[in-house]
């Protein structure tokens, strides 16, 4: 028998309907529509060999067009140059933050061979890996020469600096050199590497006073940038300007508008425009708490959770419940799971939290202590539920209720008896084995009992930096 969360007593406290803020988006479709012929049976596609054949012409000249990886008439010769992979994360960032993050080539003369550019925000990028590759201006590349992998990072909504790396690019001898970094924003700002004068000789301009170690080096070289005046001028390659623009700016020299200007989200949403290599028509809106959507517009569920006759604790874990309807594939859906933190502070006489996902049971767990403070038969977008923690809600452990032989027995006999729990305790709610099952009471006094995993760890996916023994959130 599948689980359903219908047959126990609907607890919703209070339920206030917040405005709905109705929005029609209007969607830009690009006119362009290509057509694209494919020769599968064509012996001119192989031509190329790891590029894409394109025919020009009336007479169909063959021409290939080759891969960053590749080059050639035929894309026959492999290019040399740096392989990289890089994950980032954050020390306590704010949701808010977008870090645009500038990677360059460069050699012991400081010139800069190839760079890229990775916008990446904590709240969406959060576990994201980026596959880089960075080209060496000669073929063959220059033997005698060092080559390092610079890394910047700055705060793209007030172009102020963070952080930089440094990785010097080993085996020189070989043709193509992999590497892979874990870049660790910090909390702060440092400024220890990019003061240091090795570093300074590797940047051609640095238009930005966010380090006090600029101020010098600005006046002499500032005149050589042609970025524009509210960006970031990193350094030159080719004699042309590797510009950082602001998130309403984009372009090379960032003099265009990108689709980010006032008002594209809601809500004072954050816009952060995608990579203008791709589409000039695409963004993506950072959510402030309590809504969410593709621009923001939607009004999040609000809980409202004060405390009782229940001691309260420096930090608490919130198990949001989602019972999934059976369908034709499976006759028993397991019911889905989302566990939020949330920290208390000392004088917090009310915790308020926003949930944006479907959910129809709530469990706030304190230490190995669980309590159910909402149970909703259907889904209610966009309210406020004001509910309070008391002990009459507590889901107690089974060896509260049943007899200790009962308790010993193996899951698969002990839980023909969970049934008795209900019908023998009136006022009981819901309680939980500590090990498969948490029950509820139904209005019948049955128990209805789902599979929940409370062996759960949270390690922020295998990156826990916590000491002592403490959970990462």
């Amino acid at each position: 028998m599948s689980f359903s969360h219908k047959s126990s007593l609907n607890f919703l406290p209070v339920q206030l309907h917040l405005p709905i803020q109705k929005h029609k988006q209007h969607r830009i479709i690009d006119s362009m529509q290509m057509n694209v012929n494919k020769y599968y049976d064509d012996p001119r596609a192989w031509l190329c060999h790891r590029g894409v054949v394109i025919l020009a012409g009336k007479n169909e000249t063959v021409h290939c067009l080759c891969s960053l990886h590749y080059y050639g008439d035929f894309c026959q010769y492999q290019n040399q140059r740096v392989s990289l992979t890089i994950r980032i994360r954050q020390e306590n960032l704010e949701k808010f933050h977008v870090i645009g993050i500038i990677i360059r080539l460069v050699d012991n003369t400081s010139l800069v061979h190839s760079y890229e550019q990775v916008t990446y925000v904590p709240v969406i990028n959060c576990d994201a890996k980026y596959n880089l590759h960075l080209l060496y201006q000669d073929r063959p590349k220059n033997m005698s020469k060092n080559y390092v992998v610079y890394i910047d990072a700055y705060n793209k909504r007030n172009l102020t600096y963070i952080t930089s790396w440094i990785f010097p690019v080993q085996f020189p001898f070989m043709p193509v050199n992999r590497m892979s970094a874990l870049l660790i924003i910090p909390t702060y700002q440092d400024c220890r590497l990019l003061c240091s004068d090795k570093y300074l000789e590797s940047l051609r301009n640095v238009n930005t006073d966010s380090c006090q170690c600029h101020s010098d080096r600005i006046t002499s070289i500032q005149y050589k940038c042609n970025c524009s005046p509210d960006s970031i001028c990193i350094g030159f390659i080719n004699n042309r300007s590797i510009c950082l623009c602001s998130l309403t700016k984009t372009g090379p020299r960032c003099y265009l508008n990108s689709i980010c200007q006032v008002n594209t989200c809601m809500n004072k949403g954050i816009c952060v425009p995608h990579d203008a290599r791709h589409s000039f028509t695409n963004f993506t809106c950072v959510c402030p708490e309590g809504f969410s959507g593709e621009i923001c517009e939607n009004n999040d569920v609000q809980i409202d959770m004060s405390f009782s006759d229940v001691e309260r604790p420096q930090f608490i874990l919130i198990h949001f419940i989602k019972v999934i309807k059976p369908h034709f594939i499976s006759t028993d859906p397991a019911p889905s799971r989302i566990t939020m933190f949330k920290k208390i502070q000392f004088h917090q006489k009310i915790i308020t939290f926003h949930m944006a996902s479907d959910f129809h049971l709530v469990f706030v767990q304190l230490e190995t202590i669980y309590y159910l403070i909402v149970l909703q038969h259907e889904y209610i977008p966009t309210i406020v539920i004001s509910t309070q923690i008391s002990s009459s809600q507590r889901c107690p452990h089974i060896r509260e209720l049943l007899d200790e032989v009962l308790v010993d027995y193996p899951i698969l006999r002990r839980v023909t008896n969970y049934h008795t729990v209900c019908k023998q305790h009136s006022h009981l709610m819901c309680f939980h084995d500590n090990e498969t099952f948490m029950c509820l009471c139904t209005q019948e006094r049955h128990a209805n009992c789902f599979h929940f995993n409370f062996n759960m760890t949270y390690d922020c996916l295998g990156h826990n930096d916590c000491q002592n023994g403490a959970q990462c959130f």
